[in-house]
């Protein structure tokens, strides 16, 4: 809407590699492609809606969007690639959309949901509660929607998402540094394969489950990118895997892999 500010990222007109920041700064470097903030009105901002240049080197590196929408009831639809989103206060439904891509530390990308509190009374009071068939009211609505996940932070803030991997709780103030996660969906984080020292890695992807009953399955394509399969197989490097808590099933890599796994009955076929 009118007035969501959006900020694109700027290109080098000599150097199309290069941000308009600096003629040293790499486009291929920056993690988001665009800035949305809002206001204390009720707003929506959909990535979408960003200009053609923007979506085209968005789709290029394969990079999303960060927005901070400040209060009232917001909407946000996030990019296909990892999106990074705080919704604010009030009642907000957040969508991130798809994570396809990854970030420029060669983590695989994800969608975030920001939360930010006072202190760590509050970070302790922030919730995730799963969306199901058996909601009631507005959850009953979201969940029909398509939203899978209701996060509370005290009674200001309330946030429908999907299509959300993550949930990180920050400090609101000084450098909004990190108090914990949730972890909505299957995660997986890939070694930089520019590391000179990638032939010392013992593991090469590092996955983590969630609380829930899941399958993670390392034995093809699906959660592991072509490149971390190729160095697996010219290291023999395999991968570090947490399933979290939940009725799992895990099937490993062809190589040497680490698994660990919280309570519940699971089964791990080491591959």
């Amino acid at each position: 809407t009118a007035t969501v500010i959006v900020s694109e990222i700027p290109v080098n007109a000599t150097d199309p590699t290069k941000t308009g920041w600096s003629p040293t700064e790499n486009l291929a470097d920056q993690p988001y492609f665009a800035i949305a903030n809002g206001t204390d009105a009720a707003e929506t901002f959909h990535a979408a809606d960003l200009t053609a240049e923007t979506r085209a080197r968005m789709d290029t590196h394969q990079r999303g969007v960060t927005a901070n929408m400040g209060g009232d009831d917001d909407t946000v639809i996030g990019s296909a690639y990892g999106d990074a989103i705080s919704a604010g206060a009030c009642v907000n439904y957040v969508g991130g959309h798809a994570n396809v891509g990854t970030q420029p530390w060669g983590c695989k990308s994800r969608d975030m949901l920001e939360v930010y509190v006072a202190d760590a009374a509050a970070a302790e009071a922030v919730t995730v509660v799963g969306l199901s068939a058996t909601s009631t009211g507005a959850d009953a609505t979201a969940f029909e929607n398509g939203y899978k996940f209701k996060v509370t932070n005290g009674e200001a803030e309330t946030t429908y998402a999907k299509g959300i991997e993550q949930v990180n709780v920050r400090f609101a103030s000084g450098d909004r540094s990190f108090i914990k996660s949730f972890t909505l969906a299957v995660q997986v984080h890939e070694a930089n394969l520019a590391d000179a020292n990638i032939g010392d890695y013992y593991h090469v992807a590092w996955v983590n489950g969630t609380a829930g009953a899941e399958a993670i399955n390392l034995s093809h394509g699906s959660l592991l990118s072509a490149q971390i399969i190729a160095q697996m197989s010219a290291g023999k490097q395999g991968a570090w895997v947490d399933g979290g808590a939940g009725d799992d099933t895990i099937t490993g890599t062809g190589f040497a892999d680490a698994f660990r796994n919280g309570a519940g009955n699971s089964k791990i076929d080491g591959g």
